[in-house]
């Protein structure tokens, strides 16, 4: 056979796995920024849940802020779960981690008390570690570099849009059933979209050669200088986001006298402004800034912590319109990082170990995400300021632009 009578059926398949992927690739958007949203539904609705969860259970700032240390305690499980994901594919992966998350989180409905509602936003969080990391892997192998920052992006706007449902839908759902019935409604919710992902969720037609490589050892990520120093911007970054997002409401209630439903609809603008920042990022990522996610994470680091500066400094009495305004220029900095963040992360890495590159920037992301919300919590209960606890998020964020300057790399991933 000759040379030209061989390439002729490779070209073939290879015409065949780039239509599929073309003409399937928006359904995977889809599918993975489902997962996104609804393996977030849990530790989104904690910060809208907050004044229900203090008054039913006599809970403390910083009680509530372990509710989100327990949620996010399983990150540690994201490099085997990205590993895996890259090993046997993402399918499994989806419909396991949303099954834990709506199951669990629809038993929060019967707990007794606080030790209980711990263990069980523990469990959900092992269900969120094991969705999330898959969700990288799935945009990098269907979508090529050129819309890539795009599509991870829109993927990366599903905990926004979590956020922005639920500041928005938990205040009536608690007021109408209570937080226990808020929790079971979200968690069936959560079942439905892992049937979903099960059945319409498809792996991606690539050579046998891409598969084998993702058994490339893990030591090769960790010694990634690069790589390395982006995870620690995202422990910056994530600290201040989630200390943001979770004690949003309360501050604008105990500190501005803001009603709780008012506070809640101010925190969806955050999560709308955030989800919109991360796709407005993603298109300057890629069509302004050509790829170079390094530049735009320095320009959101620097309005983050411009913007916790501003929180702290804000009277008592000041207007309305510029809360508002504060809040949505803050969800676009405090949360609108992730979509870049993680193109990112995975172009250092390269598409075949993209999950597993995915799951040690989370591990780490979650870590500030753990410690943060109660440390900031315990701030406030401490120094009874909330202006010291948004300086220190100021700080936070400052820090993690001088190691973002230290990252010397250019991207790995290939078209």
């Amino acid at each position: 056979m000759s040379v030209r009578q061989a390439a002729g059926p490779v070209a073939g398949v290879a015409r065949e796995v780039v239509e599929t992927a073309y003409s399937y690739r928006w359904v995977i958007l889809i599918i993975s920024t489902m997962v996104q949203t609804l393996t977030s539904f849990t530790n989104q609705s904690i910060a809208p849940l907050a004044p229900y969860l203090q008054s039913d259970l006599s809970l403390s700032r910083a009680q509530i802020g372990l509710l989100s240390t327990a949620i996010f305690g399983a990150g540690f499980i994201m490099v085997p779960v990205g590993w895996l994901a890259d090993r046997f594919g993402v399918r499994l992966m989806f419909v396991v981690g949303l099954t834990a998350v709506g199951l669990f989180t629809a038993l929060a409905w019967g707990a007794p008390g606080y030790g209980i509602l711990l263990v069980l936003m523990a469990l959900s969080g092992l269900g969120n570690a094991i969705a999330m990391p898959p969700t990288t892997r799935a945009i990098m192998y269907w979508f090529p570099q050129r819309n890539r920052g795009i599509a991870m992006s829109v993927k990366q706007t599903g905990v926004a849009m979590a956020g922005f449902i639920t500041a928005l839908s938990v205040p009536w759902l608690a007021d109408a059933f209570g937080w226990r019935g808020t929790m079971l409604t979200l968690g069936v919710l959560v079942l439905v979209a892992a049937a979903l992902a099960g059945i319409f969720y498809r792996e991606y037609p690539a050579p046998v050669a891409a598969k084998a490589a993702s058994t490339h050892k893990m030591s090769e990520l960790f010694g990634n200088r690069d790589l390395l120093l982006l995870c620690g911007v995202s422990l910056g970054y994530g600290i201040a986001q989630l200390s943001f997002v979770y004690f949003l409401v309360l501050y604008l209630v105990q500190a501005l006298g803001y009603t709780t439903l008012a506070a809640s609809s101010l925190l969806a603008a955050a999560q709308l402004s955030g989800v919109c920042a991360r796709i407005g990022w993603g298109v300057v990522s890629d069509k302004v800034f050509g790829g170079r996610r390094k530049v735009v994470m320095g320009i959101i680091g620097a309005l983050t912590g411009c913007t916790a500066l501003a929180f702290a400094a804000l009277p008592a009495g000041a207007p309305s319109w510029i809360v508002s305004a504060l809040v949505i220029v803050g969800g676009a900095g405090f949360i609108g990082w992730n979509g870049v963040n993680m193109t990112y992360v995975a172009e250092l890495a390269g598409k075949e170990l993209s999950a597993t590159a995915a799951g040690l920037s989370l591990t780490v992301t979650y870590v500030g995400i753990v410690i943060g919300p109660p440390i900031f919590g315990w701030t406030v209960d401490v120094t009874k300021s909330y202006s010291v606890g948004f300086t220190a998020l100021a700080a936070v964020s400052f820090a993690s632009l001088i190691l973002l300057s230290l990252i010397r790399g250019q991207r790995r991933a290939a078209a």
